[in-house]
C-alpha cells in the first residue's frame, strides 16, 4: 500500500544511475559528433569556394586567377579577343563553309536521340565557328 507524502528511499536505484549515466553520455558523444561535423562542413566549405589551382599558376607574386567555366586561367587569357578585323576576314574566308558544315552535323546529331544533346551543344556554340566568338 501505498503511503501519501511519506517518501521512501531517496536514493537512486542502480538502474536509475545507469540511466543517467548512459544519458550524460550520448549527450556528450552528440556534442562530440556535432562538432565534427561542423568542421566537416567548414571543410567542405572552404574545398568548394576555393578554386583547385594548377602549380604553375600559383604563387604570391603571380596575378589573380579567373575561373571561367571551371578552368582557371591568368586574367590577360581569360579576357583576351581577336581583332575584329581578323574576325570580319575569318567569316569571309572560313567562317560561312566551317559554319554552314557545323551547322549540318549539328542538324545530323539532332535527328538521333543519342545524339539530341550533342546536337543542341553544337548549335549553341555555332557563332564559335561562325565569327570566333
Amino acid at each position: 500500500m501505498v503511503e501519501y507524502g511519506v517518501t521512501r528511499n531517496m536514493t537512486p536505484s542502480r538502474n536509475q544511475e545507469l540511466a543517467i549515466a548512459e544519458e550524460t553520455e550520448r549527450g556528450a558523444m552528440l556534442e562530440r559528433l556535432q562538432r565534427e561535423e561542423d568542421a566537416l562542413r567548414a571543410e567542405m566549405r572552404a574545398r568548394v569556394s576555393a578554386p583547385s589551382v594548377p602549380a604553375r599558376f600559383s604563387g604570391p607574386a603571380q596575378l589573380p586567377l579567373v575561373v571561367i567555366n571551371n578552368v582557371v586561367a591568368p586574367p590577360a587569357l581569360a579576357y583576351w579577343t581577336l581583332p575584329p578585323l581578323f574576325r570580319a576576314l575569318y567569316f569571309v574566308f572560313v567562317g560561312w563553309w566551317a559554319g554552314l558544315a557545323w551547322s549540318g552535323v549539328a542538324l545530323l546529331a539532332c535527328l538521333t536521340i543519342i545524339g539530341l544533346p550533342i546536337g543542341i551543344l553544337m548549335f549553341a556554340l555555332a557563332p564559335k565557328v561562325f565569327f570566333l566568338w
